[in-house]
């Protein structure tokens, strides 16, 4: 038997989606990362957040999806969709997934997430998208750009990726809080406010001095 251990930013991640209850309500979503070229770490299923301990979390192999033997709890019903993200899609490492109030009304109503404030153009970057409802399997023909932080399940919910699992919570949670400063800015002019977004150019530049000079870099 093989045995494998997440990483402690996992349990961090975890920790910081237990505390995030504005974000996260009961055991809903999950949260995925891989570790090494093929191996993924998942949330068990219907497991409450700050229940979740280094034991429960769920490992699979990411080429043929199998569950290693090692594993104490059953994986989240989601795993065969982030399974088939990473497949797909080398560049994410990490998979954050929420149905969170005011970005999945805005995913209910398939109402994209305008640019419109330097914060949103900061962690994202561009505009954030709506797929189409899909059905249950909401990964099937999801396709992620490369620079593509988050996007919108229409009916659903969200999906955040990241580098490491951290950064795909802390995306989650920036999500929710563009998407609540944007109905509250809608409310107070009373119009739409999909003319208004920045300009791909000037949210980019935001981006990317987020992404280079904020913080202790």
């Amino acid at each position: 038997m093989i045995e494998v251990t997440p990483s402690l930013k996992m349990l961090h991640a975890f920790a910081l989606m237990a505390k995030s209850t504005d974000v996260i309500r009961d055991t809903h979503g999950n949260l995925s990362c891989l570790a090494g070229p093929n191996l993924m770490f998942i949330k068990p299923s219907g497991v409450d957040y700050d229940r979740i301990s280094d034991q429960l979390i769920c490992a699979h192999d990411v080429a043929t999806g199998e569950a290693y033997a090692s594993n104490q709890a059953k994986s989240s019903v989601d795993t065969p969709y982030h399974l088939d993200i990473y497949q797909r899609h080398p560049w994410i490492r990490a998979i954050c997934h929420t149905h969170s109030p005011y970005a999945t009304a805005h995913a209910m109503v398939e109402n994209i997430v305008p640019c419109v404030c330097t914060e949103h153009a900061d962690y994202f970057g561009k505009n954030i998208r709506v797929v189409p409802y899909a059905g249950m399997e909401w990964s099937t023909g999801l396709t992620i750009e490369e620079n593509e932080r988050a996007v919108l399940l229409g009916c659903h919910g969200v999906l955040t990726f990241a580098d490491d699992p951290l950064e795909a919570v802390k995306l989650a949670v920036a999500v929710e809080n563009v998407c609540y400063k944007n109905f509250l800015a809608k409310q107070l002019s009373g119009r739409s406010l999909r003319g208004d977004q920045m300009y791909y150019p000037e949210a980019q530049a935001w981006h990317k001095r987020y992404a280079e000079k904020y913080g202790q870099r």
